[in-house]
């Protein structure tokens, strides 16, 4: 398996959100994918792009920075990196790191906000 680019929105209904984007085309990952973020729906377009769908309250308790911002400008752009370590040091060297963890123990992630204001996150596998 392989890192891939991943969008996260906050949603009010996962059940709902993941309903309508089949409707429009999406499908859901595979069931190895799938059982990685466990409760997490994600529905993806062609298998290589995913969008992760996790309910507004608990996505706002897990991110810093999501702290008083409307539920349209909830999501964290994910981008994988294939120097994690690497990377995450030149992030630490010229934004805020915001978060930073390891999930599931398989995927790392750090967390900041680049000079827009948005919210990107690095990620990478703990193993291959």
């Amino acid at each position: 398996m392989q890192s891939a680019p991943f969008t996260v929105l906050a949603v009010r209904d996962v059940a709902a959100t993941a309903a309508f984007y089949e409707k429009i085309g999406f499908r859901p990952p595979s069931a190895e994918v799938a059982a990685l973020l466990g409760e997490a729906a994600m529905v993806t377009l062609d298998q290589r792009t995913l969008f992760v769908l996790h309910e507004e309250r608990d996505l706002r308790r897990q991110t810093p920075g999501m702290t008083g911002q409307p539920l349209g400008a909830s999501c964290v752009f994910t981008i994988p990196v294939p120097d994690y370590d690497a990377t995450a040091e030149r992030v630490r060297d010229h934004a805020e790191v915001l978060d930073e963890q390891t999930t599931d123990g398989v995927f790392r992630t750090l967390t900041f906000r680049d000079p827009n204001g948005y919210l990107v996150a690095i990620s990478g596998l703990t193993r291959a």
